[in-house]
C-alpha cells in the first residue's frame, strides 16, 4: 500500500468514527424501538453469554481487479452477557466495515460501577439514572482510521486538531445542549469502537473512562487480530 493510500485509508477509517457515532446519536431512539432485518434491538436481563464476531477485510483496494489474491477476512471475536447488548446492526457474516454497506456494528449499554472500576449492563440500574449516567460502547467491523498505538481515545472537541483539519469542521458537544452523551472515538488493537459518554465524564476526567472501557473490551475479547500493523502493508 502506498503512502497515499495509507493516508487515504486512515481519513477514511476516521471519517467512520464520525459517522458512526453521528448516527448512533440521530438514531438511537429508533434503533432501540425496532426490529427490522438486520437491525436487532430487544435488551434483555440475561446473564448468558453472547458472542459478537466482528469480520473485516484487509484486502488491497482494487486487488480483485487486478489479479491479486484477496486475503481472508480478520476478525475480533468479542463475548459479553447478553444484558450488555442494546441493539446490533449486521450480523457476524459481514464483512468490508461498511464500504459495500456491510456495517456490522453493537452498541453495548454499560453503567461504571466505581468500587469494581469496571463496567455492569446498565438494564439492571435504575432507569433515570441510566438514562444520564449510562455509557454506550459501539463497536464495529471498520478499521480506527489515524489513531495509532499510543492513541486510545479522542473527544468529538478535539477531532479538529487531531485530524488536522480547520477548527469548525466537526460539531463540538455543548453542556448545554439536551444531548446527555457526546462522542469519544477509541481504537481496540486498531478496531474503530465510538464511545457514547455522559457528559459529566466527558468533561471530567475521561482518559480514565477511556481507559476502564478499553479494560472492559479487553477482558471479554477472545480473540482479536490486531489490524493496526496490516494498515502498514
Amino acid at each position: 500500500m502506498t503512502r497515499a493510500t495509507s493516508y487515504g485509508a486512515a481519513i477514511a477509517g476516521a471519517l467512520v468514527l464520525i459517522g458512526l457515532g453521528y448516527w448512533f446519536a440521530t438514531n438511537f431512539a429508533r434503533v432501540s424501538r425496532s426490529i427490522l432485518p438486520g437491525m436487532a434491538a430487544s435488551p434483555s436481563q440475561s446473564m448468558e453469554p453472547y458472542e459478537l464476531v466482528f469480520k473485516l477485510d484487509t484486502s488491497p483496494f482494487g486487488s480483485e481487479d487486478n489479479g491479486e489474491a484477496s486475503r481472508p477476512p480478520v476478525m475480533w471475536r468479542l463475548t459479553v452477557p447478553r444484558a450488555f447488548l442494546w441493539s446490533e446492526i449486521g450480523s457476524n457474516e459481514d464483512v468490508g466495515g461498511g464500504v459495500d454497506h456491510q456495517l456490522h456494528t453493537a452498541s453495548l449499554y454499560a453503567m461504571f460501577e466505581p468500587g469494581a472500576g469496571t463496567f455492569s449492563p446498565a438494564v439492571f440500574s435504575d432507569p433515570s439514572t441510566a438514562d444520564t449516567d449510562a455509557f454506550f460502547f459501539n463497536p464495529a467491523n471498520a478499521g480506527g482510521g489515524k489513531l495509532s498505538r499510543t492513541d486510545k481515545c479522542v473527544r468529538q472537541d478535539d477531532l479538529d486538531a487531531f485530524i488536522g483539519k480547520k477548527a469548525g469542521r466537526y460539531d463540538k458537544c455543548n453542556n448545554d445542549s439536551p444531548a446527555r452523551r457526546c462522542g469519544v472515538s477509541m481504537n481496540f488493537k486498531g478496531w474503530s469502537v465510538r464511545i457514547l459518554m455522559p457528559k459529566k465524564y466527558y468533561f471530567g476526567d475521561y482518559q480514565k473512562y477511556c481507559d476502564a472501557a478499553h479494560d472492559f473490551l479487553d477482558d471479554h475479547t477472545i480473540a482479536a487480530a490486531d489490524i493496526r500493523d496490516l494498515a502498514r502493508d
